[in-house]
């Protein structure tokens, strides 16, 4: 196994008055949680926050399951992601997580496969290769991108009170710590900034919600 992988600074969405649409965008439903990392190397398996602090003794449940889910010598970007005991997605209860909590890491990218560093790789090579090496299971999941239209796409965000759209560029590597425009979000209070997720709870794996790819470890309760 390799030296200790170390953190690199998140890439970060740029808000913008209008979604950039076309086919070389994709969509992804805005998650509700701690943006983090899942790195396997030489220490074993860690998820740090967005600003490196490290969470795993925070969320050891998650721990078995990521050492499953991930090869050694990787790190994946992604967010982490509470359920309450109703099975609705719950920001208070990540931040008050106990043993008993039901956190889920919900992948999105992937910096380094199996040693080899991968930030430099156009987005839709990253998300094939991470579609490739993730091993789902009950503490992580894959998630799940929408190749437009926008338009369809944000109507199943808004019926299932998403918490909003994010656009990323396919042809784009990944730009640790920069907020270049090839991802990007609305601006606060623009009408496709949702709100919350009252509509859909945690349940089994599926890949759509809606009709629309949304999670994998998510069905729709329809409200």
């Amino acid at each position: 196994m390799a030296d200790r992988i170390a953190f690199t600074p998140p890439m970060e969405c740029l808000p913008v008055a209008r979604i950039p649409e076309g086919e070389d965008w994709i969509y992804e439903l805005k998650l509700d949680g701690y943006r983090a990392q899942a790195i396997r190397d030489s220490r074993g398996v860690r998820v740090l926050s967005r600003n490196g602090k490290d969470l795993t003794k925070k969320y050891p449940q998650l721990m078995r399951g990521l050492n499953d889910a991930i090869a050694a010598d990787t790190a994946l970007d992604g967010e982490l992601v509470a359920f309450d005991d109703a099975g609705f997605p719950s920001f208070n209860a990540l931040q008050n997580a106990t043993l008993e909590t039901n956190v889920v890491f919900f992948a999105f990218d992937v910096l380094v496969s199996e040693g080899q560093d991968v930030k430099m790789l156009p987005l839709r090579e990253r998300k094939n290769l991470l579609s490739r090496i993730l091993h789902v299971n009950g503490h992580i999941q894959l998630s799940e991108h929408f190749g437009g239209p926008l338009a369809k796409f944000i109507e199943g965000v808004k019926k299932i009170s998403g918490e909003g759209v994010v656009a990323k560029l396919l042809d784009a590597p990944y730009q640790p710590g920069r907020r270049s425009g090839s991802w990007s979000r609305p601006r606060p209070n623009h009408p496709h900034t949702m709100g919350s997720f009252p509509s859909w709870k945690a349940g089994r794996s599926v890949h759509e919600c809606h009709g629309l790819p949304i999670f994998t470890a998510a069905s729709c309760a329809i409200s």
